[in-house]
């Protein structure tokens, strides 16, 4: 639990909402929750199917080319470009390839604990995660539905504005969002920005748009309402549907990535 849902639920037993704020607490996380572990199942299948290729290919090289180089030597013929590559990597990794390991391991835990520590590094990744083509835009919607449902809970607990907007940017895994969430909660409470224009930060249309109408209507909880329901029934299509297309696709680039590897070594 975030330090602004705690905020919330003390606010809410001092007004006598605390059973509403608690069920609508719950229903939020579950929500989220779901919708996370889909996005990350989305992900997890070309990792795994990365991962698998490179165990393949690593198998390959160090167990089988070195049997088809001695079959070469006895031919004492030109090799094809392609196989001559294939040898030199067979040679590279089978001298070299456990300290290759250990280099890599070393940069992978080294530079998480860098990403860690540094804001700025992380500010940076994020920025190029969501320049990314499909994933930058799904990442933006994921931000938007974490962030309609965070303000739906603190603004029914009764939580000002600007706080409200400073501990929903506690529930986006996005940070430059995050800056910008709380530059515009900043601008709010100098009077600089117009609160009801959702002015510099990086949201769906239909987020900055539900925003506008509700804050014009004076219901701006039942509107983020409404923009959750629809970048979450929205997620799910495109979850969904990339799921789907990965799956046949990614297991024809493993096939032809084995085939073109066995076509080089019987060329």
């Amino acid at each position: 639990m975030t330090k602004g849902q705690r905020i919330a639920l003390e606010q809410a037993e001092r007004s006598g909402r605390l059973s509403d704020t608690m069920q609508l607490l719950a229903d939020s996380d579950q929500r989220l929750a779901r919708i996370t572990e889909q996005a990350w199942g989305a992900a997890r299948y070309p990792l795994a199917i990365g991962c698998l290729s490179l165990v393949i290919m690593a198998g390959l090289l160090i167990g089988i080319v070195p049997q088809f180089e001695a079959l070469y030597a006895r031919f004492q013929a030109d090799l094809p470009l392609a196989t001559q590559g294939l040898l030199v990597v067979s040679r590279l990794l089978s001298q070299w390839g456990g300290l290759l390991l250990i280099l890599i391991a070393t940069l992978w835990f080294g530079g998480h604990r860098i990403y860690r520590r540094s804001e700025s590094l992380r500010l940076l990744w994020h920025r190029c995660l969501n320049r990314l083509p499909i994933i930058g835009a799904l990442r933006i919607q994921l931000a938007g539905l974490a962030f309609s449902e965070g303000m739906q809970l603190y603004l029914s607990a009764g939580l000002a504005l600007p706080n409200a907007l400073r501990y929903s940017a506690e529930l986006i895994d996005n940070s430059p969002i995050q800056r910008q969430l709380h530059a515009f909660a900043t601008g709010i409470d100098q009077g600089r920005i117009d609160q009801n224009q959702l002015t510099g930060v990086t949201f769906p249309d239909s987020t900055i748009g539900l925003w506008q109408l509700g804050m014009e209507a004076g219901g701006l909880p039942r509107y983020l309402r409404m923009n959750s329901q629809h970048l979450e029934a929205q997620l799910d299509r495109q979850l969904t549907g990339l799921t789907s297309l990965l799956e046949p696709l990614l297991m024809a680039s493993l096939g032809l990535f084995v085939g073109g590897f066995m076509l080089a070594l019987y060329q």
